[in-house]
């Protein structure tokens, strides 16, 4: 009986991990979404109406957009971001999307942000788009937060 104990007490701890290792991605992704997210909203903040980006912001925003791509092209040339549950990987491409390239993958609103600042000016239809991607970035941040603090909940609760 001792024995059987023990398996299943080691068998429970290597899904626990499992779990805390899937937290922790699933976070990291939600960071860099919301990060992703943070770019957008600046240069929508500092955008007149009619397109024009404030030019004393463009060396700030271009800083941040340079860390957002190199983030998540360093995010999506990893088995990281593959390795991920398909149905949220589509719910991101929902939110963006991912274009896959030589030499690997970025992901287009902030190649966007860059031709948008280069410029000096961004589109209104480009202006909606970041609108409509701020907005579906945020409601599946909170989902994937609200459903991993529920999952660890169930996991990783142990009275044994």
């Amino acid at each position: 009986m001792g024995m059987l104990s023990d398996i299943l007490r080691f068998h429970f701890a290597k899904l626990r991990r499992s779990v805390g290792d899937n937290r922790e991605s699933s976070e990291r992704l939600a960071v860099e979404l919301d990060k992703l997210a943070d770019l957008m909203t600046g240069v929508l903040d500092v955008t007149s109406p009619e397109g024009e980006i404030r030019r004393d912001k463009l060396p700030e925003l271009d800083m941040l957009r340079k860390q957002v791509w190199s983030r998540w092209v360093s995010m999506l040339g990893t088995d990281g971001y593959a390795a991920e549950d398909c149905d949220l990987r589509e719910e991101i491409e929902k939110c963006v999307k991912i274009v896959l390239a030589a030499p690997g993958a970025f992901v287009e609103e902030v190649y966007l942000v860059q031709l948008g600042l280069a410029k000096g000016h961004i589109d209104q239809a480009i202006r909606a788009r970041f609108s409509k991607s701020i907005s579906s970035i945020r409601d599946l941040t909170t989902r994937m937060r609200l459903s991993r603090s529920l999952a660890c909940k169930c996991y990783l609760n142990d009275d044994t």
